[in-house]
């Protein structure tokens, strides 16, 4: 079994503006074991970012099924990791905090997530 498993994914868009649907992922399947590297190339507009953002469980498909060891992708979760292109740390919130956050939606206690947070912090200086 795959880490990544992708099973037809189709994605539409609805374009009001032009009261049309936009066919952005037309039956995608694809396998990534654990462990393997991989890169997706193409055009600005392909459907490369909406492809990782069903993998991240920030969209869903149209039709489809997109699994992480076994288990539909239904939502965002701890278990898959987004770096984004953009920055998005919450501004609100200390750099240790943000370092902290997941361990914080996981129930790790205060004192923990800090002292594990600060590692982070002082191995990339």
């Amino acid at each position: 079994m795959a880490a990544i498993e992708l099973r037809n994914i189709v994605k539409i868009f609805a374009d009001p503006k032009r009261a049309r649907e936009l066919l952005t992922l037309d039956n995608i399947d694809l396998d990534i074991d654990g462990n393997d590297f991989v890169c997706l190339l193409g055009p600005s507009g392909c459907g490369k970012s909406t492809l990782l953002n069903i993998i991240a469980g920030f969209e869903s498909s149209a039709s489809g099924q997109a699994l992480v060891d076994g288990e539909i992708i239904e939502r965002p979760g701890s278990d898959r990791g987004v770096v984004f292109q953009q920055p998005t740390l919450m501004p609100w919130l200390s750099a240790i905090d943000n370092v902290a956050f997941s361990l914080k939606l996981k129930g790790v206690a205060k004192q923990e997530r800090q002292q594990r947070a600060m590692e982070f912090i002082d191995l990339v200086g």
